[in-house]
């Protein structure tokens, strides 16, 4: 019973957290540990990548270098609705570098424990 209760707390907790998050003018969900100058990419990124599919899509998507985001992107920013100029394309680019790069260093800590 106690665990259900905690479980159910836990999620309750996470919605409240995703709905209230973010700072004024950047929408969604801020990643937690995003830096402040990463703010305003991840704006873009949430605003631009959520037209078409939830950013869960892209943040989830085991893309794991450079290139495959590159590739991407560029094939997203065709899609008519997407909205993504290439200056866009900059912005959302560096966000996913990022979190690329802290994908790496938080599985490389995680093996060597």
């Amino acid at each position: 019973m106690k665990t259900r209760l905690a479980a159910l707390l836990l999620a309750l907790a996470t919605v409240v957290v995703v709905s209230c998050s973010g700072k004024p003018g950047h929408p969604g969900l801020l990643v937690t540990g995003d830096p402040p100058e990463l703010y305003a990419d991840y704006a873009i990124f949430a605003r631009r990548c959520s037209k078409c599919h939830g950013l869960s899509r892209a943040l989830d998507s085991g893309f794991d270098t450079d290139a495959k985001w590159i590739a991407y992107v560029t094939r997203m920013r065709r899609q008519p609705a997407s909205g993504i100029t290439e200056t866009d394309a900059v912005a959302i680019l560096r966000y996913l570098h990022v979190r690329v790069r802290r994908q790496r260093e938080a599985k490389a800590a995680e093996e060597t424990k």
